[in-house]
């Protein structure tokens, strides 16, 4: 492809052209004077028509120059579209080459499914001989159980006229049972309430006993103290003792040897010192007793018997 010009170049080119034809058209006006003269005028008229011819050249050159552009960009255009073509030739080769792989899996499946049929086939023959030959053992074994079933039936009413004999004696057997267990039931009702009755006789003997026991195991000892004071009962007793005639200092033994005879256990004895103790403080109490009511009373009597004097 030639080398286009630049505008700057063609308005140069120009501007010599025009020139050139002002100094022509000049040269024109004034005669020729010399023969170099006219030839420089032939020569200027030549390079004029070179000119010229150029810049229909350079015209051509440019619209050529923008058809070839055009044709680029569609040969270019044809080229995208050719790769498309060739993308999509690509992608039917490769569905061509799916479609055929799927074409052979099928054909092989259609081959074993062929031979599946004729086994199938062969299986179903075999199937109807089978069959053909179980109807028949199936009818023998249908006469063979018809005929057990009624002799079972036969012997099925024989032995339920004999169970219903058996049923019969078995009933009466268990009325009699019934009633037999009705009285064992009353007997043994009556059975309960005495064992009932005597358990709870136990139970309150049981109490009782330990209430007893309870109750002689605090008689069993004999506190004669009460927060280490003699009770009145411990002074009586001695007191009685020594009216008896029992000796002071004898008065702890005598106790321990009624407490022994008794089986009882005496916590604590009184001393000689107690014991006379306990006599002097009966007999003085008594007679500020007597005083007391002496002094209380609005009038006295003496009375005075045999045996004892009261007043």
């Amino acid at each position: 492809m030639p080398k286009l010009r630049s505008k700057a170049q063609c308005a140069q080119i120009a501007s010599l052209a025009a020139i050139r034809k002002a100094n022509q058209s000049q040269e024109n006006a004034q005669p020729a004077k010399t023969r170099r003269r006219a030839q420089e005028n032939v020569l200027n008229e030549i390079i004029q028509q070179k000119e010229t011819r150029i810049q229909d050249l350079e015209a051509d050159l440019r619209a050529a120059t923008m058809r070839a552009n055009s044709s680029c960009a569609q040969l270019s255009e044809h080229n995208v579209e050719l790769s498309r073509l060739q993308s999509a030739v690509m992608q039917n080769e490769d569905q061509l080459a799916n479609a055929n792989q799927e074409l052979l899996i099928a054909s092989n499946a259609l081959v074993t499914t062929r031979k599946d049929l004729q086994k199938y086939r062969r299986r179903i023959r075999r199937l109807e001989h089978d069959k053909k030959l179980m109807k028949s053992v199936y009818q023998k074994g249908t006469q063979e159980t018809t005929a057990e079933r009624t002799r079972i039936f036969t012997d099925l009413s024989s032995f339920a006229a004999e169970a219903k004999a058996k049923a019969e004696k078995l009933s009466a057997l268990l009325e009699d049972a019934s009633h037999e267990l009705s009285a064992e039931k009353e007997a043994n009702a009556t059975l309960r309430k005495k064992v009932h009755r005597l358990d709870m006789q136990r139970r309150r003997a049981k109490e009782t006993l330990y209430e007893i026991r309870q109750h002689f195991n605090k008689l069993r000892i004999w506190k004669l103290t009460r927060k280490g004071v003699f009770t009145p009962e411990a002074r009586r007793l001695t007191c009685a003792l020594l009216r008896a005639g029992c000796a002071g200092d004898r008065v702890g033994d005598a106790i321990a040897a009624c407490a022994r005879v008794f089986h009882i256990t005496v916590s604590r004895l009184p001393s000689r010192r107690t014991v006379f103790r306990a006599r002097d403080e009966g007999g003085q109490f008594g007679l500020m007793q007597i005083g007391r009511e002496i002094t209380q009373s609005q009038g006295m009597a003496l009375l005075s018997t045999s045996m004892r004097t009261t007043l």
